[in-house]
C-alpha cells in the first residue's frame, strides 16, 4: 500500500498537495488536521471524493470547539485571533470536524504497515502539555509534545524522557510506528537497544526504513511549511516499510 500523510495545515492551500496526489495516486491519504481556516478543510474534503482518507483532529480543532485562548505562532501568521477562529468554526457548515474531538476514540487511527501496527495521532500518547496546563486527561493525545522549542517551555529540541515515555506507551498498546505532527519540525525518532533514543532530522527527499525491531515516531512536519510524508508498505527490494519526506515551496 502506498500512502501520504500531512498535518498542521494552518490555513495553507492544499493545491500543491493535490497536484502530488494526481501524479502519484497513493492508495490512502492520512491527515492530522490543525486546519485553522475552513477553506483548507473544504479543500481536504474535495480530496476525500477521490481518495480513501482518514483524519484525526488536532489541538487547534479542540481549541476552536472549546473557545480556548490559544497561543499560536501559526494563528499570528494567518492574522486571526483565537476567539475569531472559534466563532468562524462554530458558525461554519463544517462544524462536524469539531464534533469529532468529543469522541476520544476518534483521536487516533490504527492501520497496518505490512506486518507492523501503525497509529495516526496529532500529538502523542505521552509527552508535554505545559502549553495547555489545564488539558483534560482524555485530550492529551492532541496536545502532547515530544519536542519543545517554543515559549513558555524551558528547553529546546527533542526531549528523551518524553520519547521514552511515548515508546513505553506504544509498547503497551502494541504500536510499532506512530505518525504525528503537532511539533512542526520534521523528525524521525526510534529506540535502539544499547543506544537509547536516536533522533534524526530529515531533509527534503530523506528516506527511512521502518525496521521491525525498533519503535518509531515519525513527525511529519507542518504542511504550513510545505512538509508531508509518503510511504510504501511493500517497496521493491525491501522487506519492511519505507517512508520519504517531501517539502513543497510556496
Amino acid at each position: 500500500m502506498e500512502f501520504a500523510i500531512l498535518g498542521d495545515i494552518h490555513g495553507r492551500t492544499l493545491s500543491p498537495f493535490e497536484e502530488y496526489l494526481d501524479a502519484e495516486r497513493p492508495e490512502r491519504v492520512y491527515c492530522t488536521a490543525d486546519f485553522d481556516l475552513k477553506e483548507s478543510y473544504r479543500e481536504f474534503l474535495d480530496i476525500t471524493d477521490d481518495y480513501r482518507t482518514e483524519i484525526v483532529p488536532g489541538n487547534h480543532e479542540h481549541a476552536a470547539k472549546e473557545a480556548l485562548d490559544l497561543r499560536s505562532d501559526s494563528l499570528n501568521e494567518i492574522g486571526i485571533e483565537a476567539q475569531e477562529l472559534a466563532e468562524a468554526w462554530q458558525d461554519s457548515e463544517y462544524h462536524d470536524l469539531l464534533e469529532r474531538v468529543d469522541d476520544p476514540r476518534k483521536q487516533t487511527h490504527q492501520f497496518e504497515l505490512n506486518e507492523q501496527n501503525a497509529v495516526l495521532i496529532h500529538g502523542a500518547l505521552a509527552g508535554d502539555t505545559s502549553d495547555f496546563r489545564k488539558c483534560p486527561e482524555n485530550r492529551e493525545f492532541m496536545w502532547n509534545r515530544l519536542q519543545a522549542d517554543m515559549e513558555p517551555l524551558n528547553f529546546s529540541g527533542p526531549n528523551t524522557d518524553y520519547h521514552e515515555a511515548n515508546f513505553d506507551q506504544m509498547e503497551d498498546m502494541r504500536y510499532n510506528v506512530m505518525f504525528r505532527s503537532h511539533d512542526h519540525k520534521p523528525e524521525v525518532t526510534y529506540r535502539k537497544p544499547g543506544r537509547g533514543v536516536v533522533t534524526l532530522e530529515p531533509n527534503d527527499g530523506s528516506t527511512f526504513v521502518m525496521r521491525k525491531e525498533r519503535p518509531y515516531t515519525v513527525t511529519t512536519g507542518a504542511w504550513r511549511d510545505g512538509w508531508f510524508v509518503e510511504g510504501d508498505t511493500e517497496p521493491e527490494n525491501r522487506d519492511e516499510p519505507v517512508i520519504k519526506y517531501h517539502k513543497e515551496e510556496f
